[in-house]
């Protein structure tokens, strides 16, 4: 996960023109939800022996680093409740 992140901040950096500090709280919830909704198939596909982990893990890891973008944009990543 952490080098989907690292691939993430090359892409455009956390606070780039295309980085998700520039994007609204909405936006990158919407973002979560496309990419769980990648996941949600790719799951689908496995389960009925169509697809392969690989995909599985990738969009896994994809929901994981947009919700860490979530927390960041936030303000609250490693805050502790």
């Amino acid at each position: 996960m952490a080098s989907e992140l690292r691939a993430n901040v090359e892409k455009g950096g956390r606070g780039g023109p295309y980085g998700w500090l520039g994007m609204t709280p909405d936006q990158r919830i919407a973002e979560l939800l496309y990419h769980v909704a990648k996941l949600t198939y790719a799951q689908r596909q496995f389960l009925q022996g169509d697809g392969d982990a690989s995909a599985v893990l990738e969009f896994a890891a994809d929901c994981g680093n947009c919700a860490l973008m979530v927390v960041d944009g936030l303000g609250v990543l490693g805050v502790r409740g």
